[in-house]
């Protein structure tokens, strides 16, 4: 009962929000404003195929660097107003300026329950020729007949990968690392099986110096992402993923940067888009 109020309470906010979706999307397309959105309402359709099973109360829109001075003058024209970012630094900028710093420009509509957010780049990424290929492969999801472009299924994932990586440079060495009830910590909860992925006891050693000075740590630094080997090394979004679950790869071809196994057998067998030889 408790779920279904939430989903219905979700869904009409949703719906406040696809008016604006759609508001915005007629208005840069009247306007030549290049553009898509990711994330929030377009990732529903994907995932979902609905509007209501998630929250979000944003609308992300990445824009062309050549079209964001315009998008910025149409929003400011059409009674959205600038906001801050969540440390409270104003991102307010002289309306018609030809060159913009911010890759990212946060409004809030009139009644300031909607946040839309334009983008010159994502998260995680910032490699232009990637959003180039972005603008490649957009797709139109219709939401209550209201034609969203957005990014196909294999650049979704792309993006949503880039958001979960974006925080920290050693995130991915972080989340790997784990306690074992021993004591131990080591590259995930398969370290029980073997001391070559073990990195020292937390009972026994400093763990800042473990952190900094282990040399199986220092190796998966030196090795992640840059000579990772077979799919992993060819793949568009290796700095990102960073080949995903290492101890997966060591059991399955011997050394701790060697390809996700996963994603080999899908590259083999020519079913891996985001590898040139699929692409």
């Amino acid at each position: 009962m408790l779920l279904k109020i939430k989903q219905d309470k979700e869904y009409k906010l949703k719906l406040h929000i696809l008016q604006h979706v759609e508001f915005v999307v007629k208005l840069f397309q009247a306007n030549n404003i290049q553009f898509f959105i990711i994330k929030g309402i377009a990732l529903d359709k994907i995932i979902y195929n609905g509007i209501s099973m998630r929250e979000s109360r944003d609308i992300d829109i990445v824009v062309r660097r050549e079209s964001m001075s315009d998008a910025i003058d149409l929003l400011l024209n059409n009674d959205y107003i600038f906001t801050t970012d969540r440390n409270g630094n104003s991102k307010s900028v002289s309306v018609g300026f030809s060159d913009i710093v911010q890759h990212e420009i946060t409004f809030l509509n009139q009644d300031k329950t909607i946040e839309v957010e334009l983008k010159q780049l994502l998260n995680g990424i910032f490699d232009k020729s990637f959003i180039e290929d972005c603008f490649k492969n957009i797709k139109v999801n219709e939401i209550n007949n209201v034609l969203i472009p957005t990014l196909n299924v294999d650049y979704t994932f792309l993006v949503l990968i880039a958001y979960v990586y974006k925080d920290s440079e050693d995130i991915f060495v972080l989340n790997q690392t784990k306690l074992l009830p021993s004591g131990d910590l080591g590259l995930c909860a398969e370290a029980n099986r073997t001391s070559d992925l073990i990195f020292g006891n937390l009972f026994h050693d400093d763990i800042v110096d473990v952190w900094k000075n282990s040399d199986t740590l220092k190796e998966i630094r030196t090795l992640i992402p840059d000579k990772l080997e077979g799919v992993c090394g060819n793949c568009l979004v290796k700095n990102i993923c960073k080949g995903s679950c290492r101890t997966i790869a060591l059991s399955s071809f011997g050394s701790i940067n060697s390809a996700n196994p996963i994603c080999q057998k899908l590259y083999d067998e020519n079913k891996f888009h985001l590898a040139p030889k699929c692409r």
